[in-house]
């Protein structure tokens, strides 16, 4: 079976002069092969970030193309999977930090200086390999019910003047397997956490790390 992971929307971070940013989206595709069933699984990303909402409610829109940030912002996003191919699957979701760090300061900073957590009480289950497994099956063309949603803090107390050039790069990386021979058996106390046939994260290509801005005309 051939197995298409999808690493849609990866986010590029620049921190300025001025301690502000910018996010860009990337695009990536990877294969893996898998010989659990015959069929095709294909999945595709959606990633939405929250904004300002009325009278307190949540609003959602879609990631944009660049956003301004600083230290000490928080961004919440929430990604869906969508089951692209012809055969049932479970999905899973991981992200990963990707840095360029500043030239000279390769030592001095650290990826995990930008937490990443996940809220507790979703439909999502924490796996061995650091993924987020969806609980449920996803039949083609159907979208997860419910997103896997996601906080990133840019901590200002551990980014200080050494980020000062350097850029982050936040990959999605989602992965899918048929479910066919492949479930589990609630009644018997058993979770998601019994699917089997994940690729290693060896296959996964990630995209190169954001290129240098092109400075404006004269500038």
């Amino acid at each position: 079976m051939k197995k298409k992971i999808a690493l849609i929307a990866a986010v590029a971070l620049l921190l300025g002069v001025a301690g502000y940013g910018t996010w860009a989206a990337l695009n990536a595709t990877a294969t893996a092969k898998n010989v659990i069933t015959m069929g095709t699984v294909e999945i595709g990303l959606r990633d939405e970030i929250q904004k300002a909402g009325v009278d307190g409610v949540a609003a959602w829109e879609k990631f944009p193309d660049t956003l301004d940030i600083k230290p000490d912002d928080e961004v919440v996003k929430r990604v869906f999977i969508k089951n692209l191919g012809d055969s049932d699957c479970y999905v899973r979701l991981k992200l990963r930090m990707q840095i360029t760090p500043p030239e000279g300061k390769e030592d001095q900073v650290d990826p995990d200086d930008v937490k990443i957590t996940f809220p507790e009480g979703q439909d999502w289950t924490l796996d061995e390999d650091g993924y987020m497994r969806y609980n449920k099956i996803l039949t083609p063309g159907s979208e997860t019910a419910e997103p896997l949603l996601c906080n990133i803090f840019f901590d200002g107390k551990q980014m200080s003047n050494e980020y000062l050039g350097a850029k982050f790069d936040v990959l999605n990386i989602a992965q899918a397997v048929q479910s066919k021979n492949n479930t589990y058996d609630v009644n018997n106390g058993e979770t998601v956490l019994e699917v089997q046939g994940w690729p290693d994260d060896s296959t996964v290509v990630e995209p190169e790390p954001t290129p240098e801005p092109e400075p404006e005309p004269g500038v």
